[in-house]
């Protein structure tokens, strides 16, 4: 499904992800310097965030003492460094929602509740708007 994420890229300072954070090993590949990486520590776990040279959001996590994974493609197209918010619902259950602007100006956002590894809503690419 396309969105209004979706756009060719733009021209911002490409540059290679780190080699490693806290320890362990981070995958190769390259990001958008101005948007920077956006670390999170949820359900005892690390959770990296960059926005690709194509503008799509990747994540790449650890579990426990691992090495960190493969970029993930979250898709959509985003003009902004990725933020996040995270709780636990009334039943216990963690989430986490991530953020970025869009190329309309507009907030965009996806959700992960941690009840189905690697799902996140509305789907893996996918985003939807986001209204305060």
């Amino acid at each position: 499904m396309t969105t209004p994420l979706d756009a060719p890229a733009t021209t911002e300072t490409r540059q290679p992800t780190p080699r490693s954070f806290d320890g362990r090993t981070i995958p190769a590949g390259t990001y958008i310097l101005e948007y920077g990486i956006t670390v999170s520590r949820y359900a005892g776990n690390y959770q990296l965030w960059v926005v690709g040279s194509n503008h799509h959001v990747y994540e790449s996590w650890t579990k426990g003492s691992s090495n960190f994974t493969s970029w993930k493609d979250l898709g959509g197209y985003a003009l902004s460094q990725v933020t996040f918010s995270t709780g636990v619902t009334s039943g216990g259950a963690k989430w986490i929602q991530i953020f970025v602007t869009g190329k309309d100006g507009n907030k965009w956002c996806k959700d992960y509740n941690g009840t189905r590894e690697l799902a996140w809503a509305p789907s893996d690419t996918d985003w939807r708007r986001y209204y305060e």
